[in-house]
């Protein structure tokens, strides 16, 4: 998964963190019902996001670990290639 749907991604976490971070430690920090529902719906998708990333992660390490594919480090940051 790259491209769009990372950079989504990683703009929905910094918005989360961002309002984490705010209304933990400012006492001035406020948001509506509306903002706080959008911020739920945000956090929801990047729990989505991260579900797929590392699932599929995982089904490559599980590959990798039985021996039917080997781990191709090259310029892309990774990527499975048939052994062979």
């Amino acid at each position: 998964m790259s491209g769009p749907r990372i950079r989504i991604g990683n703009a929905a976490f910094n918005l989360l963190k961002e309002a984490y971070v705010k209304a933990r430690y400012s006492k001035h920090y406020s948001i509506t019902g509306e903002q706080l529902h959008w911020l739920g719906d945000l956090a929801q998708e990047l729990a989505r996001l991260v579900e797929t990333v590392c699932k599929e992660r995982i089904g490559e390490l599980e590959q990798i670990a039985s021996g039917g594919m080997q781990e191709d480090r090259g310029d892309e940051g990774g990527g499975l290639v048939a052994r062979g």
